[in-house]
């Protein structure tokens, strides 16, 4: 019975901590969100002052994800919607399919020559899940 809350009573008290407590947390919490989104950013923007022929694109949907092997390699290929370009890039181990999700990617343009015909692909440098 000592157990029951009352109406008036703080719902935070079963955890030995005060509203404002709770609220000081939470915005420490943010603040904490907000420094590491501004740090990958950042990372971001040096790597595209580094390197100028780095391209970025945020929040694209992936159309098509194939992973196949390639020596000790797992070759990425993915179809992002909105591009005719295929994306490619390599892991060493098989990773969970992209169809579907929305990614950001830093990549560059690279042109290969298959049978005497140039085609047009991207390798990516890096590549998040959004």
């Amino acid at each position: 019975m000592g157990s029951e809350l009352s109406v008036g009573a703080n719902p935070l008290a079963w955890l030995g901590t005060t509203l404002n407590d709770a609220l000081q947390l939470t915005f420490s919490a943010m603040r904490c969100i907000q420094g590491y989104r501004d740090l990958v950013m950042s990372d971001v923007k040096k790597l595209l002052k580094k390197h100028e022929q780095l391209n970025q694109l945020d929040m694209v949907t992936v159309v098509s994800h194939v992973q196949r092997d390639k020596d000790d390699w797992v070759l990425n290929t993915i179809m992002l919607e909105g591009y005719d370009v295929p994306f490619q890039y390599r892991r060493k181990t098989a990773y969970r399919s992209l169809q579907g999700g929305r990614v950001n990617l830093t990549f560059y343009p690279e042109t290969k020559s298959i049978a005497g015909v140039d085609f047009e692909i991207m390798n990516v440098v890096r590549i998040r899940r959004s």
